[in-house]
């Protein structure tokens, strides 16, 4: 008699998998989405025509470069990365989370974030069995750095995930108050850049004077949701050992093409970057209009706080 699935289930996985929970994609058949913080702005058709043009010629009979070495590039070109740091691609920001958390699993190290933050920080970490540690937000939903500090030396943190701006909060981080904890911490320090092109928040510079920073990147959030695209930027002699754990061809023909297709066409999507910042000012001021408190965003999302009681009902309204 072969073994039932429930004792399968708890020999492979024990009480693990029943503690993750998955990240959910809600349906949004029928309604606006924007939830996932996406572009409203799809190509337009002379683009998108000459992008199909593009991957018309890709070799899908060939796996894809493994080093990505023209998309990074083109990375390299566009955000200004200075050439003594190192970039690894990955399929998206989660893939690099993963490669990040995947390197010290099992190491008795364990993994923080802000807390609220990207709820990837702590699936992921779940999903490899390290500890996650939540770093509380002061009043003002900033760093407490000497909280930070004590926390992380408790609890034996090594890598440390901060997105400037946060998100959800969508502020930025005292600036000061980020260069106290990176200089006075052991852990290494992820600054998760994805909301980087709405804001004037740029720390590549610290990657470079600092040994325990990492960039991390995306293209999902001003356009190119669909390719599924991030990078991680710092030392090289770091970065070389996380690459080890970066599987092979992790970043499709299709994605590359579209990357580079994307560098020379860098000014359209700027100028749609630029129309959600000046919607973002507009949708800001007709809010607080009709009577509501909104937080003040250096992304391309707003949190609206409502009267006690009403965030549901509000919430429910907009669907």
């Amino acid at each position: 008699m072969s073994i039932d699935s429930k004792t399968l289930l708890n020999n492979l996985f024990g009480n693990n998998s029943s503690s993750i929970v998955p990240y959910t994609i809600e349906d949004s058949t029928g309604m606006i989405k924007l939830d996932a913080m996406e572009s409203p702005f799809n190509l337009p058709d002379l683009l998108s025509n000459e992008l199909a043009n593009r991957i018309s010629k890709v070799e899908f009979n060939r796996y894809p470069d493994s080093r990505a070495v023209k998309a990074i590039k083109s990375i390299r070109d566009w955000m200004k990365i200075p050439n003594e740091l190192r970039i690894i691609a990955g399929n998206g920001s989660d893939e690099l989370i993963s490669i990040l958390i995947m390197s010290i699993a099992g190491r008795d190290i364990s993994v923080a974030a802000p807390d609220p933050s990207f709820s990837m920080f702590k699936i992921l970490a779940k999903q490899y069995r390290t500890k996650f540690v939540p770093l509380s937000l002061d009043k003002d939903r900033d760093i407490n750095v000497e909280s930070w500090l004590h926390s992380v030396s408790k609890n034996n943190v090594g890598l440390v995930f901060i997105p400037q701006p946060n998100n959800p909060t969508g502020n930025l981080f005292d600036h000061q108050r980020l260069i106290n904890f990176i200089d006075k911490t052991e852990a290494l320090v992820i600054i998760d850049e994805a909301y980087t092109a709405f804001c004037s928040s740029n720390y590549l510079f610290l990657a470079q004077e600092k040994t325990n920073v990492i960039i991390m990147r995306t293209l999902s959030k001003i356009g190119l949701a669909a390719i599924r695209f991030g990078i991680l930027a710092g030392n090289p002699l770091l970065l070389e050992q996380f690459d080890k754990f970066r599987l092979p061809y992790n970043v499709n023909s299709v994605t590359q093409v579209t990357v580079e297709f994307a560098y020379n066409h860098r000014d359209d999507l700027s100028r749609f970057t630029k129309m959600i910042l000046r919607e973002r000012e507009r949708v800001c001021t007709e809010i607080k209009l009709l009577g509501y408190s909104v937080w003040e965003s250096q992304t391309n999302f707003l949190v609206v706080i409502t009267p006690e009681g009403q965030a549901e009902l509000l919430f429910n309204w907009l669907k």
